[in-house]
């Protein structure tokens, strides 16, 4: 529009009903949760790109420095390069061979790569070069939890808490490994203790909503699920059990 002139604007009213405010506001939620998690993914995206020139700057000034391989490979498996990150961390395994924490990557990347057994090889190795590593024993028994190895998993996270008490990711793990055994007692106190420990994400609160279903305790459950959803509204397992709760406790 020029500068000076006029633009007619018609305005028409509309009139709000309440079930299209509803809808509006749902509908404004979902954008703005989406607009963040797109936020958060480029931010994240952003930051292992920076890691990525950084080792690689590394790596080319001191080409015999395995630590700034091993950085390297990690930061292409963050950004989903997977075939980058084997060729740098193989680099770094032919540099140092005795390297924990790269045995220890090695052992995730085997593992998001669908091949458990390489993970546990890589995870037994980083632990004979390091006992005391509570993280690849707690690694490890999530392999074996998958493997639907439940006691050689329930040893790992109990050898990982040994090591570090306050590893909050055990006491979750060690808390599934519970509720699979139908201990629930044990479980919830584990989920408790992650959660007090500062692992507050949506899925301890959906493992102890579980637990406290299990153990007939409807109403906390139900928190526990609205919890989870409050941490990831797109969180469906959660948004089920409510209504499968509700439907199973509404009156006729």
């Amino acid at each position: 529009m020029k500068a000076g002139g006029k633009k007619d604007i018609r305005v028409e009213k509309v009139r709000i009903t309440q079930s299209c405010f509803k809808s509006s506001c749902l509908f404004i939620f979902i954008i703005f949760v989406a607009l963040l998690l797109s936020f958060a993914t480029y931010k994240r995206n952003t930051t292992w790109r920076d890691e990525e020139r950084l080792w690689k700057d590394a790596v080319k000034k001191s080409p015999g420095n395995a630590r700034g391989y091993n950085n390297l490979g990690t930061a292409y498996d963050e950004q989903n390069q997977p075939n980058k990150a084997f060729k740098a961390y193989m680099t770094a395994l032919r540099l140092n061979p005795d390297f924990p924490q790269l045995h220890y990557n090695l052992g995730l990347f085997y593992h998001e790569q669908g091949k458990p057994y390489r993970a546990i090889e890589e995870y037994r190795i980083a632990l004979q070069l390091k006992p005391d590593y509570p993280d690849a024993h707690n690694n490890l028994g999530n392999v074996y939890y998958n493997q639907g190895q439940i006691e050689e998993a329930k040893k790992e996270y109990i050898s990982a808490l040994r090591l570090k008490p306050d590893h909050p990711d055990a006491h979750n793990n060690l808390g599934n490994v519970y509720a699979n055994q139908g201990q629930m007692d044990e479980a919830i106190k584990e989920f408790l203790t992650a959660l007090k420990l500062g692992l507050n994400n949506a899925d301890i609160h959906y493992n102890l909503g579980n637990a406290y279903k299990r153990q007939g305790l409807n109403e906390e459950a139900i928190r526990e699920f609205e919890l989870a959803l409050k941490l990831r509204p797109d969180f469906s397992p959660a948004h089920e059990a409510i209504e499968s709760l509700r439907r199973k406790f509404q009156t006729p």
